[in-house]
């Protein structure tokens, strides 16, 4: 193996040469002549070219096959998801009408005997009421009259008060008269004697 420089003009070929870091390239002896080492060379890198981009290509296409996969595994465990989510929600629904049915049979079963017992202290509440309002109307009366006899008690009292009052100052008077004729009968009798 020789180490030559390319010196060629293919850009391509000299484009990957300057990527790769240098032009000089290992080459066997036997190509080694005024033209052919360059088109070995040439030759040499198209192939490396080739098989990159075949290597592209093929991790490209296979990246794009697991892309693929992915995605079509990804949307299958979404239908598989939502499946199974519409699944539940249809359950869910249908243990709720199945409740709901059965609370209404409840409730109808129970109807008649709620029914009769809303009646039945529907009429106590009315029975009740009237007890009360008799008891409030006897209530008023009693307390009606009882003003009645306190206000006939205190005219009473009032007159007799004044009765009394006017009989004292007649009894006081009278009182006033014995002392007096007692005293006219004193001298009288001092007078006689």
């Amino acid at each position: 193996m020789v180490t030559c420089r390319y010196a060629g003009k293919d850009q391509e070929v000299m484009d990957f040469l300057v990527a790769q870091g240098s032009t000089q390239v290992e080459i066997p002896q036997s190509v080694l002549t005024a033209h052919g080492g360059g088109l070995y060379i040439e030759s040499m890198i198209h192939s490396k070219i080739a098989k990159q981009q075949a290597d592209i290509e093929q991790e490209t296409a296979e990246r794009a096959v697991l892309e693929a996969r992915t995605a079509q595994q990804k949307a299958a465990s979404v239908a598989a998801e939502q499946a199974a989510a519409e699944e539940k929600e249809q359950e869910r629904q249908r243990l709720r009408a199945e409740w709901e049915l059965e609370l209404k049979n409840k409730i109808g079963s129970m109807a008649p005997g709620v029914m009769n017992a809303a009646a039945a202290i529907q009429g106590r509440a009315e029975v009740i009421d009237n007890h009360a309002t008799a008891a409030e109307q006897r209530i008023d009366q009693k307390v009606a009259d009882a003003a009645q006899t306190i206000e006939q008690q205190s005219q009473m009292l009032a007159e007799a008060l004044k009765t009394n009052g006017k009989l004292q100052i007649d009894l006081y008077a009278v009182n006033q008269r014995i002392e007096s004729l007692e005293k006219q009968l004193a001298r009288l009798f001092a007078e006689r004697n």
